[in-house]
């Protein structure tokens, strides 16, 4: 069993941070791994594609097209029509979805 080091946690925390993605702890570690080792994820989710483009990993689909560009992500008030930080509107109480503030 291998054990992903702080440096490369931090790094695709930074990743994921930057972009607006959120994974859960056994995706970040497998990423984690993967740019110690310089190896190539294999996966159909579009969120740790996104950050292994970011990170300059290889990442193959198996089922699915896979992404074509990178997407920063942002919290958006549909009633507001706004982006905002939070899970919740401050201003009218509507939860805030995920929507893509930026192509890169």
């Amino acid at each position: 069993v291998i054990e992903p080091d702080a440096d490369s946690v931090l790094m695709v925390q930074d990743a994921c941070n930057d972009l607006g993605e959120t994974i859960g702890n056994t995706d970040m570690k497998i990423l984690a791994l993967a740019l110690m080792q310089e190896g190539t994820i294999v996966t159909d989710d579009y969120s740790i594609q996104n950050v292994a483009r970011r990170l300059s990993l290889k990442a193959r689909s198996v089922d699915q097209k896979g992404i074509r560009n990178l997407f920063r992500w942002g919290k958006y008030c549909t009633t507001c029509k706004k982006f905002k930080d939070g899970d919740i509107c401050e201003v009218c109480g509507t939860p805030l979805r995920r929507r893509v503030l930026k192509k890169l």
